[in-house]
Protein backbone atom coordinates (compact mmCIF):
# COMPACT_ATOMS: atom_id res chain seq x y z
CA UNK A 1 0.00 0.00 0.00
CA UNK A 2 1.61 3.07 -0.50
CA UNK A 3 1.29 5.99 1.11
CA UNK A 4 -0.57 9.38 0.41
CA UNK A 5 0.46 12.48 2.17
CA UNK A 6 -2.35 14.12 4.09
CA UNK A 7 -0.01 17.41 4.17
CA UNK A 8 1.07 19.81 2.08
CA UNK A 9 4.59 21.66 2.98
CA UNK A 10 4.92 24.96 0.93
CA UNK A 11 8.42 26.38 1.77
CA UNK A 12 8.83 30.18 0.45
CA UNK A 13 10.68 33.36 1.71
CA UNK A 14 8.53 35.57 3.11
CA UNK A 15 7.99 39.42 2.47
CA UNK A 16 9.54 42.08 4.74
CA UNK A 17 7.33 41.70 8.00
CA UNK A 18 5.66 39.07 7.39
CA UNK A 19 7.15 37.19 9.99
CA UNK A 20 6.58 38.50 13.41
CA UNK A 21 9.40 40.44 15.64
CA UNK A 22 13.10 39.50 14.81
CA UNK A 23 12.24 35.87 13.95
CA UNK A 24 13.72 34.66 11.02
CA UNK A 25 12.09 31.77 10.40
CA UNK A 26 8.35 30.99 11.31
CA UNK A 27 5.78 28.00 10.43
CA UNK A 28 1.99 28.67 10.01
CA UNK A 29 -0.94 26.22 9.43
CA UNK A 30 -3.18 26.39 6.98
CA UNK A 31 -7.23 25.29 6.70
CA UNK A 32 -7.27 21.72 4.18
CA UNK A 33 -4.09 20.21 6.03
CA UNK A 34 -1.31 22.49 4.65
CA UNK A 35 0.84 24.03 6.32
CA UNK A 36 3.85 26.99 4.97
CA UNK A 37 7.01 27.16 6.37
CA UNK A 38 8.40 31.31 5.78
CA UNK A 39 12.20 32.36 5.73
CA UNK A 40 13.00 36.06 6.44
CA UNK A 41 14.30 37.91 3.21
CA UNK A 42 18.25 38.19 3.40
CA UNK A 43 18.60 34.73 5.65
CA UNK A 44 18.42 31.90 2.56
CA UNK A 45 18.97 32.12 -1.03
CA UNK A 46 16.27 30.87 -3.20
CA UNK A 47 18.08 27.06 -4.13
CA UNK A 48 18.21 26.52 -0.71
CA UNK A 49 14.75 27.08 -0.09
CA UNK A 50 14.23 24.70 -3.64
CA UNK A 51 16.61 22.16 -2.24
CA UNK A 52 14.53 21.98 1.41
CA UNK A 53 11.07 21.92 -0.62
CA UNK A 54 12.40 18.79 -2.60
CA UNK A 55 13.93 16.79 0.09
CA UNK A 56 10.84 17.83 2.64
CA UNK A 57 8.69 16.47 0.00
CA UNK A 58 10.28 13.30 -0.95
CA UNK A 59 10.35 12.52 2.77
CA UNK A 60 6.41 12.90 3.12
CA UNK A 61 5.61 11.39 0.32
CA UNK A 62 7.22 8.38 0.85
CA UNK A 63 6.14 8.74 4.62
CA UNK A 64 9.18 8.79 6.28
CA UNK A 65 7.96 11.63 8.20
CA UNK A 66 4.53 12.00 9.10
CA UNK A 67 2.85 15.25 10.39
CA UNK A 68 0.72 14.72 13.89
CA UNK A 69 -0.54 18.07 14.87
CA UNK A 70 -4.26 18.53 14.34
CA UNK A 71 -4.32 22.14 12.11
CA UNK A 72 -4.24 24.38 15.43
CA UNK A 73 -1.00 26.89 16.10
CA UNK A 74 0.15 24.53 18.84
CA UNK A 75 3.37 23.40 16.14
CA UNK A 76 4.95 27.13 16.34
CA UNK A 77 4.90 27.11 20.38
CA UNK A 78 8.00 26.38 22.70
CA UNK A 79 9.42 23.51 22.53
CA UNK A 80 8.83 21.19 25.46
CA UNK A 81 11.91 19.33 25.79
CA UNK A 82 10.27 16.03 24.66
CA UNK A 83 12.90 14.85 22.71
CA UNK A 84 11.31 12.29 20.97
CA UNK A 85 12.99 12.70 17.16
CA UNK A 86 15.81 14.75 16.10
CA UNK A 87 15.76 17.17 13.24
CA UNK A 88 18.42 19.93 12.39
CA UNK A 89 19.99 21.94 9.72
CA UNK A 90 24.25 21.77 9.83
CA UNK A 91 25.88 24.42 7.86
CA UNK A 92 28.87 23.19 6.05
CA UNK A 93 31.06 24.16 2.86
CA UNK A 94 29.22 23.94 -0.66
CA UNK A 95 32.48 22.08 -1.29
CA UNK A 96 31.76 19.14 0.42
CA UNK A 97 28.21 18.54 -0.96
CA UNK A 98 27.22 16.50 -4.31
CA UNK A 99 27.41 18.63 -7.35
CA UNK A 100 24.72 21.23 -8.34
CA UNK A 101 23.53 20.27 -4.74
CA UNK A 102 22.21 23.14 -2.21
CA UNK A 103 21.16 20.43 1.23
CA UNK A 104 21.32 16.94 1.63
CA UNK A 105 19.66 14.58 4.21
CA UNK A 106 21.23 11.96 6.28
CA UNK A 107 18.51 9.93 7.82
CA UNK A 108 18.62 7.40 10.52
CA UNK A 109 16.54 5.74 13.05
CA UNK A 110 15.32 9.06 15.25
CA UNK A 111 17.18 11.60 13.64
CA UNK A 112 17.51 13.72 10.58
CA UNK A 113 20.21 16.40 10.11
CA UNK A 114 20.45 18.29 6.57
CA UNK A 115 23.59 19.25 5.59
CA UNK A 116 23.29 22.85 3.67
CA UNK A 117 25.71 24.76 2.19
CA UNK A 118 26.71 27.29 4.57
CA UNK A 119 26.76 30.11 1.57
CA UNK A 120 22.58 30.25 1.55
CA UNK A 121 21.50 30.75 4.91
CA UNK A 122 22.77 32.91 7.50
CA UNK A 123 23.76 31.10 11.10
CA UNK A 124 20.76 32.84 12.33
CA UNK A 125 18.30 31.23 9.98
CA UNK A 126 19.78 28.11 11.30
CA UNK A 127 19.34 28.70 14.81
CA UNK A 128 15.89 29.70 13.86
CA UNK A 129 15.00 26.53 11.68
CA UNK A 130 16.75 24.22 14.51
CA UNK A 131 14.09 25.80 17.06
CA UNK A 132 11.11 24.73 14.66
CA UNK A 133 12.25 21.12 14.03
CA UNK A 134 13.17 21.01 17.90
CA UNK A 135 9.33 21.88 18.27
CA UNK A 136 8.21 19.72 15.19
CA UNK A 137 10.09 16.31 15.55
CA UNK A 138 11.50 17.03 19.33
CA UNK A 139 7.52 17.03 20.57
CA UNK A 140 6.54 14.72 18.47
CA UNK A 141 3.94 17.03 16.18
CA UNK A 142 6.40 15.47 12.76
CA UNK A 143 7.11 12.11 13.65
CA UNK A 144 9.65 9.38 11.51
CA UNK A 145 8.11 6.48 10.10
CA UNK A 146 10.72 3.51 9.08
CA UNK A 147 8.40 0.83 7.39
CA UNK A 148 9.86 -3.27 6.98
CA UNK A 149 12.55 -2.61 10.33
CA UNK A 150 13.35 -5.13 12.23
CA UNK A 151 12.73 -4.29 16.14
CA UNK A 152 16.39 -3.40 18.13
CA UNK A 153 16.51 -6.05 20.78
CA UNK A 154 15.36 -5.20 24.33
CA UNK A 155 17.96 -4.18 26.46
CA UNK A 156 15.98 -5.63 29.36
CA UNK A 157 16.67 -9.60 27.86
CA UNK A 158 20.02 -9.42 27.05
CA UNK A 159 21.31 -12.30 24.93
CA UNK A 160 22.13 -15.65 26.67
CA UNK A 161 26.04 -16.03 27.13
CA UNK A 162 27.95 -18.91 25.53
CA UNK A 163 28.82 -22.01 27.38
CA UNK A 164 29.66 -25.58 26.13
CA UNK A 165 26.54 -27.53 25.38
CA UNK A 166 25.37 -29.84 28.26
CA UNK A 167 25.45 -33.27 26.22
CA UNK A 168 27.79 -33.49 23.00
CA UNK A 169 26.50 -32.76 19.76
CA UNK A 170 26.47 -36.21 17.43
CA UNK A 171 26.88 -35.89 14.07
CA UNK A 172 24.64 -37.76 12.37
Amino acid sequence: MSYRPHIHVRYRIATRGEIPGDRTADIRDLPGSRAEVLFAPGHIKPRLVAGIRRLANHQVVHGSWRQRWTGSSQAAGEAQGFLRGVSRWERIPGRLLPSGRAAVCIEEDGSCVMLVDEDTCTPQLQNAVNDLHLRLAGDGFWIQVWFDRRPLPSAHTPAPPLTTPRAPLIAA
